[in-house]
């Protein structure tokens, strides 16, 4: 049987060239979070959310990552992006409820 490499103390900083698992072993246990109540609706993928919204793949990546657009990341920070049809239901509600005519808007209808 290999023997054990040797431990670091939790907080350690990882040595350069460290591999990802080592480092990613080294940081303190993230606080849990408290998780949302599970809807019952399927998750939409990226693809069904883009027809939904008709918006670019890269769109919806970028809005979810800033917080624009509800979303869901399943298994943590990296995991496959997901989304709930009534919270983007919700959210065009909100787009539309705040949308306010501009001096362009207005020119072209008069």
């Amino acid at each position: 049987m290999p023997e054990a490499g040797p431990r670091r103390a939790l907080g350690a900083v990882p040595a350069a060239g460290a591999h990802p698992r080592e480092a990613a072993a080294s940081l303190p246990p993230r606080p849990r979070t408290q998780w949302p109540a599970v809807t019952g609706e399927p998750l939409m993928k990226v693809p069904e959310a883009q027809r939904m919204l008709n918006v670019s793949r890269g769109w919806l990546y970028e809005a979810a990552k800033a917080g624009r657009i509800p979303h869901v990341r399943l298994g943590g920070p990296d995991g496959p992006l997901r989304f709930v049809r009534s919270d983007l239901e919700e959210y065009i509600d909100d787009a539309r409820r705040g949308w306010r005519p501009n001096a362009a808007t207005l020119s072209r209808t008069t």
